[in-house]
């Protein structure tokens, strides 16, 4: 039998045993994400990446907290803002470009070290490879690089009777390669190069002489940190001189550059984060392969290419995943490649279906609309679609779409590709 002794030590032992029990449970850790940028950090890339740690379930105040340093476009504040970082004791470097990237590296060792859209990491001296990074760096590459080649292709397409091209560089270590890279293409597509440097407004009058002593027909813009920091005034420039030109990402064509090529910086920094995220939960950024792009984006800025006076071929808009019509409010954004329509005001759509071979798994069989004019008799009726999407005309070829926001964007499926059928 129970005393009346033992039976009250029974009952008090839990009441002595849960406070303890609460006291030993772990605090939650609060981790530090030190942010390192040469210029602004309050664009589209800034925001991707910050909604990907919040998708990730970093919320600041609870388990995460910003240390963010920002040079502004003066780069020769790296440095110094790099090593406050260190003193801030972050848990990890989130340095987006070579330059934040080259300037975090010569404060630590120690600390990880995430990039977003370095062009060159291996040439750079960054990781030892794209595979094994090695050390206390890795991210995502911007394959700037191997990119400038091909927007020296779209640049001849663009103007045919193109020779003389000028590229726009500065002294930033990632725009050597590039520059590389376009003087080897410039010698197959019989173009010959020049640099000059526009930096600010008062460069105006002495880059506009030498294009003109040297006849250049065209610009070419490498990507850089100066470059984008300054491409309002790039933009500006080569409308002055009108000649057209090409640039490395979007922020350029947003800016009102005429057409750019790159990778989708926004995705980049969304990976980048994910780096962060995996640093965090322990992996070692030397085990963590260095990624390339898997999204790319075309822009054509049709405003600029009306003040240039300049015809868009029908080649480069239907490789164009976003074309920037004349009005802001009436852009035409697809995934790549654009389709090939004509989409003034009608109201009838014409259905496709997808063809045998797709160009990646997902919904075979799906079927969908898309707004085609003078569209025959029986066809579904639509809302009536913008001005905005008129394009070609031409439907003798299926393109991979995808379905936009609105009856205006004249999209359907994405990345499948689609015949148009009678």
């Amino acid at each position: 039998m129970i005393t009346r002794r033992e039976l009250l030590i029974a009952l008090s032992a839990p009441a002595l045993v849960s406070p303890l029990s609460s006291l030993a449970q772990p605090a939650t850790k609060v981790w530090r994400i030190g942010i390192l940028y040469s210029q602004s950090s309050s664009g589209s890339t800034y925001r991707a990446f910050m909604q990907e740690l919040r998708r990730l379930g970093y919320i600041e105040g609870q388990n995460v907290s910003f240390v963010s340093r920002t040079a502004d476009g003066h780069l020769e504040r790296l440095p110094a803002l790099a090593a406050e970082l260190v003193t801030e004791k972050a848990d990890v470097i989130f340095a987006a470009n070579t330059n934040a990237v080259q300037a975090a590296r010569q404060a630590t060792t120690a600390i990880p070290i995430v990039f977003a859209v370095v062009s060159d990491p291996v040439g750079s001296g960054f990781v030892a490879s794209l595979g094994r990074p090695g050390g206390n760096i890795t991210g995502t590459a911007s394959v700037n690089r191997e990119l400038s080649a091909k927007r020296l292709q779209l640049l001849k397409e663009l103007a045919p009777k193109t020779t003389r091209v000028a590229a726009l560089i500065t002294d930033e270590p990632q725009v050597a390669p590039q520059l590389e890279q376009v003087q080897q293409a410039a010698k197959l597509l019989g173009m010959n190069v020049m640099t000059t440097q526009v930096l600010s407004r008062d460069d105006f009058e002495r880059a506009h002489k030498e294009l003109r002593t040297w006849r250049a027909d065209s610009l070419v813009v490498p990507d850089s940190s100066a470059n984008t920091n300054n491409r309002k005034l790039l933009a500006e420039f080569a409308a002055q001189v009108r000649l057209p030109a090409i640039y490395a990402h979007s922020l350029y064509a947003d800016a009102g550059g005429l057409i750019s090529y790159g990778a989708n910086f926004e995705d980049l920094y969304r990976r980048a984060a994910q780096y962060v995220d995996k640093i965090l939960k322990g992996a070692k950024p030397a085990d963590l392969p260095v990624e390339q792009p898997t999204k790319f984006e075309m822009i054509v800025n049709m405003k600029t290419a009306k003040a240039l006076g300049l015809k868009i071929p029908n080649s480069i808009l239907v490789q164009a995943t976003t074309i920037r019509m004349a009005e802001s409010s009436n852009n035409f954004t697809c995934a790549y490649p654009t389709p090939r329509a004509a989409c003034a005001g009608t109201r009838a759509r014409r259905r496709i279906s997808a063809a045998p071979r797709l160009h990646a798994a997902g919904d075979q069989n799906r079927t969908d609309w898309i707004p085609i004019p003078g569209a025959s008799a029986g066809s579904r009726a639509a809302p009536a679609v913008s001005s905005a999407c008129v394009l070609a005309g031409l439907f003798d070829q299926a393109k991979p779409y995808r379905r936009g926001q609105d009856s205006q964007s004249c999209v359907s499926c994405r990345y499948f590709r689609y015949q148009l059928l009678n």
